[in-house]
């Protein structure tokens, strides 16, 4: 079925979910405008309902205050359809997140190697650091260790976004695989 088929259906929530600088927003906004759909990303989504970015909300309440924030978010955006959802690269920890989004949702995980993550996160100074480690790099590693099995078992779908190559390519393939 081709894009502008696709643009009219009703359907259920595509998720795109994975690690800091994997491109879930990236991917997201192409891939919403190309189907027609509205974008969320949850990120933005929550700092606007509390007037907050997530690094001063994670500073002054902590990551529990934040995850909790998270899912209240979730529960507000998963009852809608036709949306093109980013998640924050830690939802999916979060076991009632994870199904609410799974519920009405085909789950996208984007991966990329830990080099190309941390050579796309270098670039934003405005993200909190998530472990006490010191080396971006060992941060990322332990991070994707802990959290590939929770991925793994909610993704519909696994695309490899390490590559340079166009987003816009990378969109359209990603619309392809979509369940109709």
């Amino acid at each position: 079925m081709s894009t502008s088929q696709k643009k009219n259906k009703k359907t259920k929530n595509i998720i795109l979910t994975g690690m800091r600088g994997c491109g879930k927003s990236t991917l997201g906004e192409i891939i919403a405008a190309n189907l027609g759909h509205e974008f969320v990303d949850l990120d933005r989504y929550i700092e606007r309902s509390v007037n907050k970015k997530i690094a001063q909300i994670v500073e002054t309440h902590g990551w529990t205050h934040f995850r909790n924030l998270e899912e209240q978010a979730v529960a507000d955006i998963a009852k809608r359809n036709n949306l093109i959802i980013s998640t924050g690269g830690g939802t999916l920890t979060n076991e009632k997140s994870a199904k609410l989004l799974k519920k009405n949702g085909f789950i996208i995980l984007l991966t990329a190697d830990i080099e190309t993550l941390k050579k796309r996160i270098e670039f934003s100074k405005t993200r909190p650091p998530l472990t006490c480690h010191k080396s971006l790099k060992k941060e990322l590693e332990q991070i994707w260790e802990e959290r590939k099995s929770t991925y793994m078992k909610y993704a519909d779908f696994v695309y490899d976004n390490s590559d340079d190559r166009d987003p816009e390519e990378k969109a359209e393939e990603i619309i392809e695989i979509l369940p109709v």
